[in-house]
């Protein structure tokens, strides 16, 4: 089974819209080679690219192949192209060759969890996708250790969306649905709640790693700033797990980013060694 990203650009072709109207697509197909070798079952993953008006780039949905690469006017469900979306018309189209795409799950903002660019870039398996060094094209194959890094991303959740409750309290974690695999559902006040008693304990935020005060350094810009870092990775828990404020450290958003390239539970221990007195 193979995996894909398929590409494309909001100058051209209305993609958010396409997405928010249907959760089957039509994406076409360019290279003879890849309409061969794509097959039903095949991960796809939709790109937004930036454009002249300065989208942000990256991945915004998550699918996989429903039906095999075909003529335009040979698809299963033609009411599903939407030629309307194209700002020219349909003869902006890259092929005539379309294959067709259950979507699973969309992501139209980085609030909403969309996978950047620039999230891509400071990663050492993707920053060397085709999809970034050539950035043209409709259809880029992935090899599998950048899809299963794609999903891992894709998969997890900013620390800054969980929420944690006071000491003593917990919520119950990893309660699943599916989509396009597991997704947790959250208390959404928690974070508020853990950072508020933080500030109570220490009457000011700190990192718990390099010790910085970001409000010394910063003044009134980093007033009551301060990130929440969940020490047992997301992708980690299972369903009935808990999560209670002692799971959680404060973080400076430095300590926070290197942190999170590579394995978490490992670059803890290490940058803690970094900064022992």
């Amino acid at each position: 089974m193979s995996s894909w990203i398929f590409q494309g650009n909001p100058d051209k072709f209305d993609v958010d819209e396409y997405l928010r109207k249907t959760d089957y697509v039509y994406w076409s197909v360019t290279w003879p080679a890849h309409q061969k070798q794509m097959a039903i079952g095949d991960k796809v993953f939709i790109w937004r690219a930036k454009g002249k008006m300065k989208a942000v780039s990256g991945l915004v949905a998550f699918g996989s192949i429903a039906e095999e690469c075909t003529g335009r006017d040979k698809v299963k469900k033609p009411m599903k192209i939407y030629d309307s979306l194209w700002n020219l018309g349909p003869q902006e189209e890259a092929s005539e060759i379309k294959v067709g795409v259950q979507i699973t799950e969309v992501r139209l903002s980085p609030g909403k969890g969309m996978v950047t660019l620039d999230e891509i870039l400071c990663d050492p398996v993707l920053s060397d996708m085709q999809i970034v060094k050539a950035r043209q094209g409709s259809n880029f194959s992935l090899t599998e250790a950048q899809y299963q890094r794609l999903v891992e991303l894709w998969g997890s959740v900013s620390d800054e969306q969980i929420e944690f409750q006071p000491t003593g309290l917990s919520v119950l974690e990893g309660k699943i649905y599916y989509r396009i695999h597991r997704t947790r559902e959250r208390d959404s006040n928690i974070v508020k709640k853990a950072k508020a008693e933080f500030l109570k304990k220490h009457g000011c935020y700190f990192c718990e790693i390099c010790k910085l005060k970001l409000e010394e350094k910063y003044g009134d810009l980093a007033s009551g700033f301060i990130e929440a870092h969940h020490i047992k990775p997301v992708n980690k828990m299972k369903l009935g797990d808990k999560t209670s404020v002692d799971d959680l450290m404060m973080l400076c958003p430095n300590c926070h980013r290197i942190l999170h390239r590579g394995d978490p539970e490992v670059n803890l221990e290490k940058m803690k060694n970094l900064f022992k007195d």
